[in-house]
């Protein structure tokens, strides 16, 4: 199983349709079985999968580059946003993956997603 966590741009799409059908295509072209798509996160109670955050990097120590994650079979991919910092939400069981880019910034979730779930897929066989 695979789920998709992400909170909203505010201020980014005018359209929040127009933001949904961005995780939804993308959704769909990787075999995402849900997305879960929030203006915030007060909790995130996820129990069936494991908790996988998007941080940047040298934010929490045991983030791991996207390039050397061992993808976990059932896991849940958390997004922040451009405002949002999620690290507080990352317990002792959970992992956290970054992607290292030229100059240190923020990753807004709904573009780096596919490459995420692209990892993820051409590790794991398609699956």
């Amino acid at each position: 199983m695979v789920k998709v966590y992400a909170l909203r741009e505010h201020g980014w799409f005018e359209n929040q349709k127009l933001e949904s059908f961005i995780w939804k295509q993308t959704k769909n072209a990787f075999g995402v079985d849900n997305v879960i798509l929030e203006n915030s996160f007060e909790s995130i109670d996820e129990e069936e999968t494991t908790k996988v955050f998007l941080v940047m990097p040298n934010r929490i120590d045991k983030s791991v580059e996207l390039k050397d994650f061992v993808h976990p079979k059932n896991a849940s991919y958390i997004f922040g946003n451009a405002v949002d910092n999620l690290v507080r939400f990352i317990g002792d069981d959970d992992k956290a993956v970054h992607i290292t880019t030229h100059q240190a910034s923020a990753l807004f979730g709904v573009t780096v997603v596919g490459a995420v779930m692209f990892d993820r897929m051409s590790k794991n066989g398609n699956r």
